[in-house]
């Protein structure tokens, strides 16, 4: 019995110390780097920007609570991640987990790609 649960610590003492070698990638970054931007109107563009400005200003908890307009400007109608998955085609990540984004958002490697994201919005918004 002795054995079998020293194999047993062994196992999770080597799975936690693999996971902090490898740890799993930025669901942020795997979603927006990359990813087509697809607005119809300068609204929709406009809501996405302040979502995008949102995701660099305001705390997870803050973000969790902010509402955005809809296709149709209908306010307070969606969470940052609906609006992540309507206006943005992902090459890479399908899907937001809300846990995971929430958590990854506020990381340095998440704020490079939404600034990334958030300047070449604002160059489309300036030739218009």
């Amino acid at each position: 019995m002795r054995k079998v649960l020293h194999v047993g610590l062994l196992f999770v003492i080597a799975s936690a110390i693999a996971c902090a070698r490898h740890p799993q990638p930025n669901t942020v970054v795997q979603f927006l780097d990359g990813a087509d931007r697809q607005a119809e109107s300068g609204e929709q563009q406009r809501e996405i920007q302040q979502a995008l400005e949102d995701m660099l200003n305001k705390t997870p908890a803050e973000l969790k609570q902010q509402r955005y307009a809809d296709y149709q400007g209908h306010k307070n109608s969606w969470d940052v991640i609906t609006l992540l998955h309507k206006y943005f085609v992902a090459n890479k990540l399908r899907t937001l987990d809300p846990d995971r984004f929430y958590e990854d958002v506020s990381k340095p490697e998440a704020k490079i790609v939404v600034r990334k994201q958030l300047e070449t919005l604002r160059q489309d918004l300036q030739r218009k």
